[in-house]
C-alpha cells in the first residue's frame, strides 16, 4: 500500500505488473484518474473496504488517522467473512458549516436491485466540523442475504439536510 497527496488535476495512472520467471511481456494497464476536492462545498472521500483495522501508537505505511488499516483488495464478501470494515474522509465542514458546527455521518447498506437502505445495517456518528473528519466503522453482515449492494456514507446537516454522499459497490 502506498498513499500519494496529490493537488486536484487529471493525472495518467499506468498500473505494470511482470512475473521474474516468465518471459511474457509485463502486463500493462493505464487510465485518466481525475482528483477533484471542491473547496466550495462538504466532499466525501472515495470509501476504502478494509480488510482489518486497530489503533496505533506507531507509524507505518499502513497507518492513517491513527489507525493502521489493512486495505481489502475486493468488492466481493463471502460467506466465511461475518464484517465489512471501512474508512473515509470528510473535507471542507469547518469552511461550509463554520467552526465547531455539529452535523450527522450516516453509513449503511443499500440494496442495488431495490435501491433501498436496509434498517439492520445502518449507523451514524455525530461530528464536529473540521478541516477533516473522519468515519471508521464496520457492519456484521453474517445474516446479510447474497446480492448486490452499496455501502453509503453521507453528512447531514441539523435540518437533515444532505450535504455530501459516496458509495462504493
Amino acid at each position: 500500500q502506498q498513499r500519494f497527496s496529490l493537488p486536484d488535476g487529471i493525472y495518467d495512472f499506468e498500473l505494470q505488473i511482470s512475473d521474474n520467471n516468465s518471459k511474457d511481456k509485463p502486463f500493462k494497464s493505464s487510465r485518466q484518474l481525475e482528483i477533484e476536492y471542491p473547496a466550495d462545498k462538504i466532499v466525501v472521500s472515495d470509501i476504502q473496504l478494509l480488510e482489518s483495522y486497530k489503533q496505533s501508537s506507531v507509524t507505518t505505511i499502513l497507518t492513517k488517522s491513527g489507525y493502521d488499516m489493512l486495505p481489502y483488495i475486493s468488492n466481493f464478501y463471502p460467506k466465511e467473512m461475518a464484517h465489512v470494515s471501512f474508512y473515509a474522509e470528510l473535507y471542507n465542514s469547518s469552511v461550509i458549516l463554520g467552526p465547531d458546527e455539529k452535523y450527522l455521518v450516516n453509513y449503511f447498506i443499500e440494496s442495488l436491485d431495490a435501491n433501498f437502505s436496509l434498517n439492520d445495517y445502518r449507523g451514524f456518528v455525530r461530528q464536529t466540523s473540521g478541516k477533516v473528519n473522519v468515519v471508521l466503522s464496520k457492519f456484521n453482515i453474517a445474516g446479510l442475504p447474497s446480492g448486490n449492494y452499496h455501502l453509503i456514507v453521507e453528512a447531514r446537516n441539523k435540518t437533515n439536510e444532505l450535504l455530501a454522499r459516496r458509495n462504493v459497490f
